[in-house]
């Protein structure tokens, strides 16, 4: 039984808000539909939300509230590391990348991607010269 004085736990929408957000985004769909050949439903963020929401409301029963957190598709499959997260902004690279944040891997991964582009666009510029 929860101590009267006890606060109730803090709960964060936002952190089921961007896990479904990012679920919806064109470039998470993308990848979903390269990778499976289908769009992804975002059904278990869609409902993790849901629950959050419900979890939150609980402020007279945070033990019920937080065993309802625990049970979420989150909790059970991603937990708090953004590495084991498919929706979490691409690979993490080196290991000195890890520790950037989610900003920091954006911008990682950006840069990533233009040099790529330029590498790319160097190669065809080479082939044009060759023939």
């Amino acid at each position: 039984m929860p101590k009267p004085n006890s606060p109730p736990p803090q709960i964060s929408l936002r952190l089921y808000f961007d896990e479904w957000s990012r679920c919806l985004s064109s470039m998470y769909q993308r990848d979903s539909l390269y990778r499976f050949g289908r769009f992804d439903s975002c059904g278990p963020q869609w409902s993790d939300l849901k629950t959050a929401i419900r979890a939150k409301t609980m402020v007279s029963e945070p033990e019920k509230a937080k065993e309802l957190l625990e049970s979420t598709h989150y909790a059970l499959n991603l937990g708090s590391d953004p590495a084991n997260s498919p929706t979490a902004g691409g690979d993490l690279g080196a290991e000195g990348e890890a520790g950037l944040g989610r900003r920091g891997l954006m911008a990682v991964n950006r840069v990533k991607l233009e040099l790529r582009a330029e590498a790319w666009t160097g190669t065809q510029k080479m082939m044009q010269r060759g023939n």
